[in-house]
């Protein structure tokens, strides 16, 4: 199956939004923000604990009760808007969610990210109008983050959509995980060497590579079975 086989019968697009929406942490990054997520929380945890990523680091957090919890989701909120405010955009982003609107399909994000942070993006850069909603991290729950598929099942939801009518767009093993627990199609963005097989080696189900972002526009735009002005 190739990606205009795998496009043609979707009408709601699910897309991640680090990496095929934007580089979050591409100016700020990944290791500086759990740098300051530990400082704020235990200055004195030590550097290999810390690692780089901030949402290991808050799943780290939540084993030490609620209130730790809390406090570590808020500051990791309160990073991640400061992240986006220089994170770059995806090459192509901007083509691929004309392209779903274009050809009748809603777009919306499926985000492990902080919602405030998602929506204050793509507020920025005059992308609400082209996304029919965003499910993205809203309390501090880490346990619902993908790849459990919490989140992309109330995507689902939120589109009265059923599984063989959607896609998912990731670019992680965390993303092909959720959607397979979905039941949902995948489309690994790849546009780097050697990140196909990670994503492969993730999935049980459907998967297509995708380069860029302008491969997934040029998909959508092929004679599809979508109604050309359908909007759920």
């Amino acid at each position: 199956m190739n990606l205009t086989d795998l496009m043609r019968p979707v009408r709601h697009v699910l897309l991640d939004f680090d990496g095929p929406v934007c580089s979050v942490f591409g100016e700020l990054p990944a290791h500086v923000v759990a740098r300051r997520l530990a400082e704020a929380i235990d200055a004195d945890l030590p550097a290999e604990v810390v690692g780089t990523d901030p949402l290991a680091l808050l799943s780290l957090f939540a084993e030490r009760g609620r209130d730790t919890l809390i406090a570590a989701e808020a500051k990791l909120r309160e990073l991640e808007l400061e992240a986006v405010q220089t994170a770059p955009i995806t090459p192509g982003v901007v083509a691929a969610l004309d392209a779903f609107r274009d050809t009748g399909r809603t777009a919306t994000i499926v985000s492990n990210n902080a919602q405030d942070a998602v929506v204050e993006f793509l507020g920025a850069r005059g992308l609400m109008s082209v996304v029919a909603g965003v499910c993205s991290r809203q309390h501090p729950e880490p346990e619902l983050l993908k790849p459990n598929p919490f989140l992309v099942r109330r995507a689902m939801a939120e589109r009265g959509a059923s599984n063989y009518e959607c896609v998912m767009i990731g670019d992680s093993a965390t993303d092909v995980r959720a959607g397979d627990a979905a039941g949902v199609p995948i489309i690994g963005y790849a546009p780097r060497q050697g990140k196909e097989r990670s994503l492969a080696e993730a999935t049980r189900g459907r998967l297509v590579i995708a380069k860029s972002m302008n491969d997934i526009a040029r998909a959508a735009h092929v004679e599809s079975e979508v109604l050309p002005n359908f909007h759920h």
